[in-house]
């Protein structure tokens, strides 16, 4: 008597991968695939470590599945079973699970959304994990460049609160001034000066920047200078609200580790997407995109395919801002941007609208966000 394992294998690569790690003892392992899918069994080979066979079948031939089904049914009867149903076709799963349904030894199981891990016969429940990096390179995306919170200081955080006054005496200015090409701040000492005549002058070396910005009526305000351990990491392209975002996650009771920063890369190692923050919660990935303001609402479209392709349809999405504008434009650009966001099943948190004192903090809106499984 040998132990095999069977899994269906459709887009999803993650549901039969934990499903054959969770059967330790198995010897075999049959992959079900159809020729669309053959991609995701190769992958689900590459990382298992099992010994395993390849079985195309077809998507919807109900008699052709009906055949193929009943022919590994025959050659297994001997054997100790475990079938996962999760993935490929609705017709794959029905034709399975009625024809193994009386095997003298098989388990059928199913794993959804948050890796709960499911005995259709006996009920037995138990939740599966799954390492961040074992998922994104079962997507085929491998995450390689990514800062933690431990690359950063005491003196990093304590600067964003100044890096917030700075901002909040012009944001045009502060902008103009901090997210310019790269190859301005190249320089490790050097100044720059914003069309309304607001300067920024910096020494990445000795870890300073100091900002003189005029305010929104035109008249200079009193020159600030910040002193951070990252300085160039921190100030500029608006990284300090990517920082701000991920110390208030690491509040959050429920996540066990927190990516900032996340270039998934091509083969010939260039940038293929940045994820500003990934936050992980153990069930399941949450995906943050950071924008201080909105200046197009198409970036939701690129953050929401960037996260199912890293990451699948089991993933969370938050869009977070501190935009606090009320008329004109922008205003209208805020608004069609939640809505898209409403549309594609992300949610949104905004700092500047939060009132500390009711009960919608970032942190409580993700934790109520986890728990549900996503519409697909």
């Amino acid at each position: 008597m040998s132990k095999i394992h069977i899994t269906l294998v459709g887009g999803q690569p993650i549901p039969a991968y934990l499903g054959i790690m969770e059967d330790e003892e198995c010897e075999k392992v049959l992959l079900i695939h159809s020729s669309s899918s053959l991609k995701e069994a190769q992958t689900i080979q590459k990382y298992c470590g099992k010994k395993c066979s390849f079985i195309e079948y077809a998507p919807t031939d109900i008699e052709a599945i009906k055949k193929a089904t009943d022919e590994i049914r025959k050659e297994t009867d001997d054997d100790e079973v475990t079938l996962n149903v999760t993935s490929g076709t609705k017709p794959w799963s029905l034709i399975f699970y009625q024809n193994f349904s009386n095997h003298p030894s098989v388990r059928i199981i199913y794993i959804d959304q948050l890796n709960r891990w499911y005995n259709l016969k006996s009920g037995e429940i138990k939740q599966l994990c799954i390492d961040v990096f074992k998922r994104f390179e079962l997507y085929g995306n491998p995450l390689k460049r990514y800062r933690t919170l431990d690359y950063f200081s005491e003196t990093d955080y304590k600067a964003i609160g100044y890096i917030e006054i700075v901002r909040n005496k012009h944001i045009g200015a502060f902008t103009d001034l901090t997210n310019r090409d790269k190859e301005e701040y190249d320089k490790e000492e050097g100044e720059i000066t914003s069309k309304n005549g607001s300067i920024m002058r910096w020494n990445w070396n000795e870890g300073w920047v100091n900002f003189e910005m005029m305010n929104y009526s035109g008249f200079p305000s009193k020159p600030i200078h910040i002193e951070l351990d990252h300085a160039k990491e921190v100030v500029l392209n608006t990284a300090w609200f990517e920082l701000k975002t991920a110390l208030e996650l690491q509040k959050n009771p429920n996540v066990k580790d927190i990516y900032i920063g996340c270039e998934f890369l091509l083969k010939d190692e260039k940038a293929k997407n940045e994820i500003d923050v990934i936050a992980d919660f153990g069930s399941r990935l949450v995906f943050i995109e950071c924008k201080t303001m909105i200046s197009e609402i198409t970036a939701i479209d690129k953050f929401r395919s960037a996260m199912r392709n890293f990451s699948g349809t089991s993933s969370t999405g938050v869009f977070v801002t501190n935009d606090r504008v009320s008329k004109g434009t922008r205003y209208e650009r805020y608004i069609a941007t939640m809505e898209k966001c409403k549309d594609n099943d992300i949610i949104t948190f905004n700092f500047g609208l939060w009132n500390k004192k009711e009960d919608s903090s970032l942190n409580s809106i993700i934790n109520e966000a986890i728990t549900k499984i996503n519409k697909r």
